[in-house]
């Protein structure tokens, strides 16, 4: 991880102060990016889950397809990115209602036949080593 790193810290200073020492997947995907691209991850903008250049003189909510959903000034508009109103919400549960519905969804998932499913899917080699999915905590 320290030399991976270090190539970051070369070719993207900017996203190697951004990445945790241990996340070894966003390490991985920026240099990927960098190595692919030519540019830095720090180069593109992130816009609606797509990267987007940064270069290409900003972005605005038409270039996107999207709009601002509130009636907001032209002023508020303009700082934040890509003229998007953004708002955050927070719902939350108690946790141990939360964990029992988990526990209940994962027991069912198994008595539908999960095993069998991820077993015929390994044997058949249709699960990439490098996927989400064998990446899932629990999986190994």
């Amino acid at each position: 991880w320290a030399e991976a790193r270090a190539l970051l810290e070369e070719v993207d200073a900017k996203r190697a102060g951004e990445i945790s020492e241990n996340d070894w997947y966003r390490l991985k995907r920026a240099l990927a990016v960098a190595r692919g691209t030519g540019k830095a991850l720090s180069d593109h903008a992130v816009v609606g889950g797509a990267v987007r250049r940064a270069e290409s003189g900003g972005l605005s909510s038409s270039a996107v397809g999207a709009s601002s959903s509130s009636s907001s000034s032209e002023a508020s508009e303009a700082s934040s990115p890509a003229g998007f109103d953004f708002r955050c919400f927070f719902l939350y549960d108690d946790r141990e209602a939360i964990s029992r519905r988990v526990d209940a969804r994962c027991e069912a998932m198994v008595e539908a036949g999960l095993l069998a499913e991820v077993e015929a899917l390994v044997l058949a080699n249709r699960i990439r080593q490098d996927s989400s999915p064998a990446r899932a905590i629990g999986h190994r």
